[in-house]
């Protein structure tokens, strides 16, 4: 699966790859299970996916408009720090008090210019940030929407008692109802995949340690069909 998904020399996730294999489940999903609530959500995670290619390839872009300010700024306030070398002439300079008064405000604007920079590119960090937080947080929707649909998928027969009226149906065979649940950890391992596909090209602390957060969902979410699999494999 891994060979699948990367290549030798980026060792990095693919988004039309993973693309390809989230329809590659919609279709099985939908194969076995026609018109089921299950299959219409991998389909949504499909189109999701869609989405977080042109979401990636859009973060991984500067932004121009930000980039063009840094420049016109640099050549707004740094064309003055380009005469203070003449000003600093022996002929021009005397005294100890001429050298202050003309390096005191040059260091000045020096530091201004420096301090607006950094905030023009931690603003350029700040936006591409809350675009994967956003992003993020509707995998995380999908989590536990996909933990919804197993939910009430009994792998136990009903041994005593009847069925209520609110009861859930119990239609699908032992076989169906393994199957049903290897679809849904395949849709919160995509899942995850999908979270870590946002900040593969994103240094930002803050937004890798919600990918983590989605990973460690997927994963229990996981673990808990895990354990209900067992328990039809065991009848």
């Amino acid at each position: 699966v891994g060979n699948f998904f990367v290549t030798p020399m980026s060792r990095s996730l693919k988004p039309e790859k993973l693309h390809k294999t989230i329809t590659l489940l919609e279709l099985r999903i939908s194969e076995r299970f026609p018109a089921s609530s299950l299959s219409r959500l991998s389909g949504e995670l499909a189109q999701v996916s869609l989405r977080a290619q042109d979401r990636v390839n859009q973060m991984q872009r500067p932004i121009l408009g930000l980039r063009v300010a840094v420049v016109v700024l640099l050549i707004v306030v740094g064309t003055p720090l380009v005469l203070i070398p003449f000003q600093l002439r022996l002929g021009n300079i005397r005294t100890t008090l001429d050298f202050i008064q003309v390096l005191e405000p040059a260091l000045g604007t020096l530091f201004f210019l420096g301090a607006f920079v950094l905030t023009l590119i931690g603003l350029e960090l700040r936006i591409k940030r809350n675009r994967v937080l956003s992003a993020l947080h509707e995998l995380r929707a999908l989590a536990h929407i996909v933990d919804m649909h197993q939910l009430t998928k009994d792998p136990t027969p009903l041994r005593e008692g009847h069925n209520t009226a609110s009861s859930p149906s119990r239609d699908l065979s032992p076989y169906d109802l393994t199957r049903y649940y290897d679809y849904c950890s395949e849709l919160l391992s995509l899942i995850a995949k999908l979270a870590a596909l946002y900040v593969q090209g994103l240094p930002d602390p803050q937004a890798t340690t919600a990918v983590d957060e989605i990973e460690g969902l997927c994963t229990g979410l996981s673990r808990k069909i895990w354990q209900k699999t067992m328990l039809v494999s065991v009848e």
